[in-house]
């Protein structure tokens, strides 16, 4: 099983962090998030329930997820 360590945009720091301190795998690997997307607060209501991850990159700066094979 393959896991993804997303990081948000506006992070830098937060993602050479995370590069420097995981351990590198074939199973986990940490990428910056490539999205084009508004933030969650100039969203409107009806766009918000179809980006799920996206509260916890911009409040957290990232997000575990698992990636299919």
């Amino acid at each position: 099983m393959r896991h993804l360590v997303i990081v948000a945009r506006d992070r830098p720091e937060l993602f050479e962090n995370l590069t420097r301190r995981l351990p590198s795998s074939p199973s986990l690997q940490v990428v910056m998030d490539r999205r084009h997307t508004a933030p969650a607060t100039a969203r409107t209501p009806e766009r918000r329930g179809t980006d799920e991850d996206a509260p916890a990159l911009w409040v957290q700066g990232f997000i575990i997820v698992r990636a299919g094979e």
